[in-house]
């Protein structure tokens, strides 16, 4: 295959839901359609994360919301670290 071919398919930045690299290459490595997957995985694989009825109005979310969401993830992610912490220097000592 030419390269100039290939190269229409690579990705040159890192997608939104992403924060790493890793995380992509491990995601787009498993393959979704049906020819790999058993009928009901590939519709759990394939189903929306939101399901809405056809022409309802969907509100816009609140920026306090969203910003608690993101406060209560990072002092739950601190928690779980400092927890961890102590767990590798009590099997240190």
């Amino acid at each position: 295959m030419n390269t100039t071919v290939c190269c229409r398919f690579e990705v040159n930045s890192l997608p939104h839901p992403f924060n790493n690299v890793h995380e992509f290459e491990k995601r787009i490595q498993q393959p979704i359609g049906r020819t790999w997957n058993s009928v009901s995985t590939f519709k759990k694989l394939t189903k929306p994360k939101v399901i809405t009825r056809l022409g309802k109005v969907i509100a816009p979310i609140e920026k306090s919301e969203a910003f608690k969401k993101v406060v209560a993830d990072r002092k739950h992610k601190a928690r779980t670290n400092s927890a961890t912490g102590r767990k590798q220097q009590k099997n240190a000592r």
